[in-house]
């Protein structure tokens, strides 16, 4: 089993949103990341995994997963090193919106 340098989970709950998820900082020397976005029944959006050199930005966009569809799950991965990370949300939906992040 793999040990984690970074391991990381968003949940955007049932409500509809748009907007920036909680920051979290990425320790260590993290140089691949994989993000799973998963989508809920009733639930739709597009987020932007982001990156900033402090929890309060500014933000550059790193990655940004097709638009969702309801029920769906989606894998994507990118080099790093990062300081910082967080999901922007647009246009989601109800239902449950869930991000993964793990990084070696």
């Amino acid at each position: 089993m793999p040990y984690y340098e970074f391991a990381e989970k968003w949940n955007a709950e049932a409500t509809a949103t748009t907007g920036g998820l909680e920051a979290r900082q990425v320790c260590g020397r993290v140089r691949q990341f994989t993000f799973a976005f998963e989508t809920g029944p009733g639930c739709t959006c597009t987020v932007q995994m982001q990156a900033g050199p402090s929890s309060a930005g500014p933000w550059a966009s790193l990655i940004t997963s097709a638009n969702l569809s309801t029920s769906a799950y989606q894998v994507q991965q990118m080099a790093g090193p990062v300081p910082w990370v967080r999901p922007y949300v647009t246009a989601k939906t109800t239902g449950v919106l869930t991000i993964a992040a793990w990084g070696v």
